[in-house]
């Protein structure tokens, strides 16, 4: 059995980078994120191919719901570290129109375990994936309100 034939502009569909919409690796790219998600309200994969600083909450408002889940995926645990400077939630998901939300390949550290409010992960969706994800340094490292997590392989919450 050989490839699948595609075509260049089918191969770049099939993911986004946050350095795509100005991402410094190495810097604060909230706002690249923020704009890689809202450019996938359908769904789709979201590459971060290095470190990243968060200085705010990352929400999935936009989102049009189940069709498709919304990966975010690093290069590894110790590829990819997203650290959180604020004392709020890393990633915001309780809109009520997100249902799936995949996370993969992260370490997640945040502003410290006595940061009130600090919350890693806050979520309402319907179906959650969490595979080589490690959350550290938050007051709470998983909020799960009406959330079904499907699937947690190698999850390290500190």
């Amino acid at each position: 059995m050989g490839a699948i034939a595609t075509n260049v502009q089918n191969k770049l569909r099939e993911y986004v980078s946050v350095c795509d919409f100005g991402a410094v690796i190495g810097g604060d790219s909230t706002t690249a994120l923020q704009a890689a998600i809202n450019s996938l309200p359908n769904g789709g994969t979201i590459l971060i191919p290095g470190n990243i600083t968060l200085s705010s909450s990352i929400t999935f408002s936009g989102m049009a719901g189940f069709a498709v889940p919304l990966r975010i995926v690093g290069i590894g645990a110790y590829g990819t570290t997203i650290t959180v400077t604020h004392s709020g939630k890393a990633f915001d998901a309780r809109s009520s129109n997100f249902q799936a939300l995949m996370l993969e390949n992260l370490r997640i550290t945040g502003p410290g375990k006595t940061a009130a409010g600090s919350i890693g992960i806050d979520s309402n969706f319907g179906y959650g994936y969490l595979d080589r994800v490690s959350l550290s340094l938050f007051e709470t490292g998983i909020e799960l309100r009406t959330s079904n997590l499907a699937r947690a392989r190698q999850l390290n919450i500190i």
